[in-house]
């Protein structure tokens, strides 16, 4: 029988078990899983930003990853933001991934020239890209002073074209600007 401590060190994917006061030592290698991102979705709505992550871990044990025992499967996470935030991390414990928030896609045409008073037809095309469900207004402002809002509800991928006809009271220089809105704002 002998006496003392047992010291665990760990580095770099080593564990070494010493027993002080003794010759007894041994060291182990641990494969960390390989950890990816398959799929994600930010879903931003008129009340709540929120990012549903699908992660895949493959490796050679079972692992904890995010307070759930894993071994060579996929696991979902959802992270719920807020509206200023661009970015979600999600740190597995033996890796970190950082997200973007995706930004719609928006075209917007028009005429550069219209002679008076006749009217100015915009088309706005509004894309959702691959990673982003969007469901809010989409404001256009005149001079910075509102015109539109249009309410739009885009699954990733999906598209919708917004039509407006501006009639404006007196020939000048129109400024058109688009944004999307959330929560109100």
């Amino acid at each position: 029988m002998y006496g003392g401590l047992i010291n665990a060190t760990y580095t770099d994917w080593r564990v070494a078990l010493t027993v002080t006061g003794t010759n007894i030592s041994n060291v182990i290698n641990i494969t960390p899983p390989s950890i990816t991102i398959t799929n994600y979705v930010w879903n931003v709505n008129r009340t709540d930003i929120y990012v549903n992550v699908t992660l895949s871990v493959s490796g050679p044990y079972s692992y904890l990853v995010l307070g759930r025992v894993v071994t060579n499967s996929s696991i979902e996470s959802m992270y719920t933001l807020s509206p200023n935030d661009t970015s979600v991390t999600i740190n597995t414990g033996f890796s970190a991934f950082t997200i973007q928030r995706p930004k719609l896609i928006m075209n917007l045409s028009s005429p550069w020239l219209v002679i008076y008073p006749q009217p100015i037809k915009i088309t706005l095309n509004i894309t959702a890209p691959q990673h982003l469900a969007y469901a809010g207004n989409i404001s256009i402002y005149i001079n910075n002073t509102l015109y539109n809002q249009t309410s739009v509800d885009l699954q990733p991928g999906e598209s919708i074209t917004i039509n407006a006809e501006l009639s404006p009271d007196e020939p000048g220089l129109l400024n058109i600007t688009i944004l999307p809105r959330i929560f109100s704002q």
